[in-house]
């Protein structure tokens, strides 16, 4: 579907004031999804770190209902 079989390369986000972020589309699934019939969903993991703190990992699932994003709601991170 035009995702590298590596997976898309890690990207690094900084969070607005309330903690929000979002991350950039990647080139190689704008690509597949220009030429490519779109799936039903989409589902990745990601891993939310921050200095001084351990790494969250969590899974999601985007689809059109969603328009193509996951919500991974509050992520708390605690301190090492």
């Amino acid at each position: 579907m035009g995702i590298p079989a590596e997976g898309i390369p890690i990207t690094i986000v900084l969070s607005d004031s309330r903690g929000e972020f979002d991350l950039p589309p990647d080139s190689h699934t704008q690509f597949g999804f220009m030429h490519l019939r779109n799936p039903e969903s989409l589902s990745g993991s990601f891993a939310v770190s921050a200095n001084g703190f351990g790494t969250n990992q969590m899974k999601g699932v985007a689809n059109r209902q969603t328009l193509w994003r996951v919500n991974c709601g509050q992520i708390v991170l605690r301190k090492r």
